[in-house]
């Protein structure tokens, strides 16, 4: 009874999509992990574990398989979209994208309109800052490079996109986007299906990204970008009255030159308070004081965190069935306001290898190094924070990938 109901359904809805001259395609991919890590417990490794909280661990997961739907339609304005899931969520949920999280995760739920020179998108994308990813089969769902010079985010936002020029020859283009002001600061329990507001909802102003980049096509192809991020954040009143706010902010620069076989690429950026942008880099919480009716009360503040970094990745087309990767990246953070256990610096190296003996079909080999400082639990005798010895966990995956 219920595989007929879903044939009628079927069968109503598909007239329905042809009649409104949408095509729908469906793609994605099937993807398998088998992973070993010295000193992590994460099924992507991003940082290596403090002290003694990491040890040799192996793990074999499905999780990041990805479907998705594009959508497109031959009516005025040319509307298209698309809709794209993994299975990243739940356990997954957490500071940097709870609001876009859940057992089956959100990854893009967009629709985009496409006029003479703009194209107007609203929905879940990737931001506009930082548009580029290392090379890797291991890092799909959590990009590679993530907390060690790469910053990036899908949100929730309203976008514009100017072809300034648009040719055989070169683009060149503007996006301003207004995203939700997501904090990071509102974890979710791995049940919880609620929309949870945090201090950047509370603010009440959308967050702002702009990009502009240059594209020049042909044999020897070269794409320059640079971009700006911008947000507020509420943190309440103090004794005064007053509001306590903190600033998100970022600029980034991305590079890709790709001459005959070989590919360069990378980005680099500075910014504070960016964990929405997943930098180890937040705000603390000082002691300050105001004066109220002729005294002064004391209050927790608000100090945003620094951090600069960036990666870069030469990527090798050595053959039709085998390209290669190698790629370093490293973010390092302002020790001003870090407490012991802060990640001071983070670098990681990472390389692949990446098969492809059949059409759809991808087999990677790949390895990450990643060393981990963190500010230690004393001082120097010159007053100044130490970091400790650095943690290193060393990543050896193999992938297996089909796509449809």
């Amino acid at each position: 009874m219920r595989r007929s109901l879903l044939l009628i359904a079927a069968a109503m809805l598909l007239p329905c999509v042809a009649l409104a001259g949408v095509d729908v395609t469906p793609y994605g991919f099937v993807l398998a992990n088998a992973s070993y890590n010295t000193r992590t417990r994460t099924d992507v490794p991003v940082v290596a574990a403090p002290g003694g909280a990491g040890e040799p661990n192996f793990l074999i997961t499905p999780r990041q398989t990805r479907l998705g739907l594009k959508l497109k339609s031959d009516a005025e304005y040319a509307p298209s979209g698309a809709i794209e899931i993994d299975f990243w969520g739940l356990r997954g949920s957490g500071a940097n994208g709870g609001p876009t999280q859940s057992a089956v995760r959100l990854r893009r739920a967009f629709v985009e309109l496409h006029f003479t020179k703009v194209d107007l998108l609203a929905g879940q994308e990737w931001i506009v800052l930082a548009p580029l990813n290392p090379t890797s089969l291991m890092h799909v769902a959590l990009p590679g490079m993530m907390a060690s010079g790469n910053i990036w985010a899908r949100l929730p936002q309203i976008r514009g996109t100017f072809k300034a020029v648009s040719n055989e020859k070169s683009d060149l283009q503007m996006q301003l986007a207004l995203t939700r002001p997501l904090g990071a600061d509102a974890s979710m329990t791995p049940v919880e299906q609620a929309d949870v507001l945090g201090r950047g909802e509370l603010y009440g102003w959308p967050w702002v990204q702009g990009r502009v980049g240059y594209a020049k096509k042909g044999p020897t192809s070269l794409a320059l970008g640079a971009g700006v991020h911008f947000g507020q954040e509420d943190f309440g009143d103090d004794p005064a009255g007053d509001d306590v706010t903190g600033n998100s902010f970022a600029v980034a620069g991305d590079v890709k030159l790709s001459v005959n076989k070989v590919t360069v690429s990378g980005e680099a950026f500075t910014g504070k308070n960016i964990r929405t942008l997943f930098s180890t880099a937040g705000f603390a919480m000082r002691p300050d004081s105001v004066l109220v009716d002729d005294d002064y009360v004391t209050y927790a503040d608000v100090e945003e965190v620094e951090a600069v970094g960036g990666w870069g990745e030469v990527k090798l087309a050595a053959s039709p069935m085998v390209d290669l990767a190698l790629g370093v990246g490293v973010e390092s953070v302002d020790d001003e306001f870090l407490v012991s256990g802060d990640v001071k610096t983070n670098t990681t190296v990472l390389g692949n290898v990446i098969f492809k003996p059949a059409k759809g079909v991808q087999i990677g080999v790949g390895a990450g190094y990643v060393t981990t400082e963190r500010i230690a639990d004393d001082l120097s005798t010159s007053g100044t924070k130490e970091t400790d010895d650095g943690r290193k966990n060393l990543n050896a995956n193999l992938s297996v990938m089909f796509e449809f």
